[in-house]
């Protein structure tokens, strides 16, 4: 069994005006590029080949310039042409709070699933980790087999969810078994500082995602908070255009689960200090 890696990380802000270079993207192929994923060991474990493609760490900045984008997506579609017909499945790592310069749809990691899946077809399985700050769209999720994000945050669980979704992958590879992705929209915004897993909401919800992981009938199940600063624009407007519609209420009796999470919202807490009031006059030295 042959498996393709590969990932690619840029969490973009909108507000930031300097433009993500090539030259910002530490780009890793060969061997590391196991070690990054954390795949090696589960990797060894089931008798898996490994094929890297590559590695694209960008961290954190203001949106991809286009041309670097080209680049790196072109890298990406090179190496699963290459080995499109001697491998059995693919696994990537794609942050998902991407935004790129002129890109049509604006994110690059959908863009990067788009174009792959041209290459591949429908039946190639696709397995992906995202960081739960990562924007997922029902294109997203209709393109992947397998999606599943870290539980943790901070991201303490990197190496554990990775593993996980490589074994899940490994063993759709050996099953061949019909699968369902099921991608749920609630309405709900957190802001980051009540994003923090060792507080509520998050707690009740892992909680809950452990549960439904825990059927044998379910491969992985995630949580995705989302980041509204990578599209600060797209994501504000639909907002302010609702800004007088009536509040969306679940009905705990019919919708459990959505309900559950919903009701997070009045016990979430905020582990952040207070700020003093912010200066009005212009700082000087």
């Amino acid at each position: 069994m042959r498996i393709l890696i590969g990932g690619f990380v840029a969490e973009c802000n909108a507000y930031v005006d300097k433009p993500m270079m090539l030259e910002d993207f530490s780009i890793t192929r060969g061997d590391a590029v196991a070690d990054i994923l954390y795949v090696r060991e589960p990797a060894a474990e089931c008798g898996v080949e490994l094929v890297p493609s590559l590695m694209a760490y960008g961290g954190g900045g203001g949106r991809v310039d286009g041309a670097a984008f080209e680049y790196i997506l072109t890298q990406f579609k090179n190496a699963v042409k290459e080995h499109l017909h001697d491998i059995d499945g693919m696994f990537f790592f794609f942050h998902g709070a991407s935004s790129v310069i002129d890109l049509e749809g604006d994110s690059g990691d959908h863009a990067l699933v788009r174009e792959i899946r041209k290459i591949t077809g429908p039946y190639m399985p696709l397995a992906m980790v995202m960081d739960p700050h990562g924007n997922l769209s029902q294109e997203q999720a209709d393109n992947c087999n397998i999606i599943r994000t870290f539980r943790h945050s901070p991201h303490t669980d990197r190496k554990d969810a990775h593993q996980v979704v490589f074994r899940a992958l490994v063993d759709l590879l050996k099953d061949r078994r019909e699968i369902h992705p099921i991608y749920k929209k609630v309405p709900i915004l957190l802001g980051g500082e009540r994003c923090v897993s060792t507080d509520e909401p998050l707690v009740s919800i892992n909680k809950l995602l452990n549960e439904i992981e825990a059927d044998p009938r379910i491969l992985t199940c995630s949580y995705h908070i989302a980041t509204c600063a990578t599209t600060a624009q797209s994501a504000a407007l639909p907002l302010w255009s609702r800004r007088t519609a009536p509040r969306i209420r679940s009905t705990p009796s019919r919708r459990p689960r959505r309900s559950t999470i919903l009701s997070g919202r009045a016990t979430a807490s905020s582990t952040l200090p207070v700020m003093p009031p912010t200066r009005t006059r212009p700082w000087r030295p």
